[in-house]
């Protein structure tokens, strides 16, 4: 299977001035497939061959090819030197899979100028005057002259063109593919439409995201990447393809891996709860109650013992008694108190 092609730009002399419009120029090298679209490709402006942007032709170097297979440059048939800008000028150029160079053809070309030959003039012969003797004339026979038919002269079918680029890894995310952007995203969806309907369809390819239309046909087109979720385009997913006879067109996508913004939840803050300040309850207060305390009074009773005081005495007596009694509790009764 072929290999990623490597395509090339750039200015074309011939024998130092630009090289004229029509001008082709070929490469050849060990695997390097020819007479295919891209290669060879026609000079359309003069002193260019190809061009940088993504919708300009290039000379499209492809085959089963190694990398650092040296490429060989051919203007018009004849070999040129090549060179980077302020490079130094070299017979061939390394081959890099993918790549997209900016590279300076110049050739030099002898022109034979033809040299005229003499026509030799033929010397009349000197003739004797003949003597007129009557000739019988022949009535002449009108010969028809035979008409030629024209031959129809068939319509070649317009060439097909190859629509191709890469679904890169953009680093820098500005949109374009640099040389240090050699890597890119596999199994992307790539449709090619024309008029509302869908033409061919195609996905790109590990490791550099290559993809390619071939055989298509100068038009209008609109050619889309579906990028898959996990990466963000940094270039138009979907871009309005023009091709042109004998001119490639090559569209690139750039992704980038897509990082998600953490979103900040709000966190609630609780509302205040005012905590009752608890009321002390007033519990009961146990009064100690006293035990009761056995007083022992000694009270001398003094009773009289004359008879004669039996009866009147006996009187006073109980009445002393009961008195000194009634003192005798309410002493008790404040002392229990």
């Amino acid at each position: 299977m072929p290999g990623i092609p490597h395509s090339f730009y750039g200015d074309v002399e011939i024998n130092g001035s630009p090289a004229p419009v029509g001008t082709q120029v070929e490469a050849r090298g060990t695997g390097v497939l020819t007479g295919v679209q891209g290669n060879p490709i026609t000079v359309t402006q003069a002193g260019k061959y190809g061009g940088p942007g993504g919708f300009d032709s290039k000379l499209v170097v492809q085959g089963t090819i190694s990398d650092g297979t040296p490429i060989q440059f051919y203007v018009n048939g004849v070999q040129a030197q090549c060179a980077q800008p302020g490079g130094p000028w070299q017979d061939s150029f390394p081959f890099s899979s993918g790549a997209v160079t900016n590279l300076n053809l110049r050739v030099l070309m002898t022109t034979n100028t033809p040299t005229s030959t003499p026509t030799r003039t033929s010397t009349p012969a000197r003739t004797s005057t003949p003597t007129s003797t009557p000739t019988r004339t022949s009535t002449p026979t009108n010969t028809p002259i035979p008409t030629s038919t024209p031959t129809k002269t068939p319509t070649s079918r317009p060439g097909t063109q190859t629509v191709y680029g890469f679904v890169f890894y953009d680093l820098d995310g500005d949109g374009h593919r640099s040389t240090t952007e050699t890597t890119g995203l596999a199994n992307v969806p790539l449709t090619l439409e024309q008029g509302g309907l869908v033409v061919a369809t195609a996905k790109s390819y590990a490791p550099s995201g290559w993809y390619q239309f071939p055989n298509v046909l100068p038009g209008s087109y609109e050619l889309s990447a579906d990028i898959p979720l996990g990466y963000v385009a940094t270039s138009p997913t979907r871009v309005l393809v023009q091709v042109l006879s004998g001119s490639d067109v090559i569209v690139n996508f750039g992704v980038q891996a897509f990082t998600p913004t953490p979103t900040l939840t709000p966190t609630s803050t609780p509302t205040p709860t005012e905590t009752p300040t608890p009321t002390s309850t007033p519990s009961e207060t146990l009064t100690s109650t006293p035990t009761p305390t056995v007083v022992l009074l000694h009270i001398p009773l003094v009773l009289s013992r004359n008879s004669s005081d039996l009866g009147a005495g006996a009187r006073y007596g109980t009445v002393r008694l009961r008195a000194l009694t009634g003192w005798v509790s309410a002493i008790a009764k404040h002392l229990l108190q």
